[in-house]
């Protein structure tokens, strides 16, 4: 990542800040309102300070949130057969906290962001079923 210190900084805390949002939420709606910022602020740094580490992120993030979302609008219907995981939104907390560790030393995220998807990944109806068979761990 090759974004100025000053970017990199204000993203880190910024996804620092979303992970302890996260945390603190009990909701799984809220969660990923909290998660969604994670995006976002990766999008106005991109906006400012173009870098194809920050596009893949901003890619990688906005997906995710995308996809969790839609899993959670499909259990607010009243369809529980693909469940969100108890333990996504922690894995999403941690994961989100080591990408803005990543972001503040300037380094490669490929693989945290390959772990956020994984965790996102979960809430698919495949993602769902390889969690459960054992192949996906969060």
């Amino acid at each position: 990542m090759k974004s100025g210190k000053d970017l990199r900084k204000e993203l880190a805390n910024e996804l620092k800040l979303c992970a302890d949002l996260i945390e603190s939420e009990p909701d799984p709606r809220r969660q990923n309102y909290y998660f969604s910022a994670a995006y976002t602020q990766t999008n106005r740094v991109l906006n400012i300070d173009y870098d194809r580490d920050l596009l893949l992120m901003e890619c990688v993030l906005g997906n995710a949130y995308n996809q969790i979302q839609a899993r959670l609008n499909v259990v607010a219907s009243g369809d529980r057969t693909v469940d969100i995981p108890k333990e996504l939104f922690s894995r999403l907390a941690a994961h989100t906290r080591q990408l803005s560790k990543v972001v503040e030393k300037g380094e490669s995220p490929y693989s945290v962001l390959s772990e956020i998807w994984e965790a996102a990944y979960s809430s698919t109806g495949n993602g769902f079923y390889l969690l459960k068979k054992g192949v996906l761990k969060l």
